[in-house]
């Protein structure tokens, strides 16, 4: 039989594995867009910082919220993390496009 203790956690650590990722990614972007445009990389570093910030705290207290209602509830979806990943996503995406269109022609 499987605890059912353990899928709260395997969840919060695909979330953690997700989120080491796109902070990741923004630092590969930062590198790279402080050589060529300043304004672009700290553009990066107050959008990125913030809603990594929001990403890691909306899943710690899903996390909270999942580990109460565990005994036999079933846990209230909000879909606010997803949200939040697919804003960071979007975000690393503009400015990765803003990277490729501030090369000097």
């Amino acid at each position: 039989m499987i605890d059912p203790g353990l899928q709260p956690e395997r969840t919060v650590l695909a979330w953690r594995r997700t989120l080491l990722a796109f902070l990741g990614a923004a630092l590969v972007l930062l590198r790279l867009a402080a050589h060529r445009s300043p304004l672009l990389a700290a553009g990066i570093v107050l959008v990125a910082g913030p809603v990594a910030a929001l990403v890691s705290l909306d899943l710690r207290r899903r996390y909270r919220r999942v580990r109460a209602d565990l005994p036999g509830s079933a846990s209230r979806w909000d879909g606010r993390l997803p949200l939040w990943t697919s804003l960071f996503a979007g975000l690393l995406g503009l400015g990765a496009l803003l990277y490729v269109l501030s090369a000097p022609r």
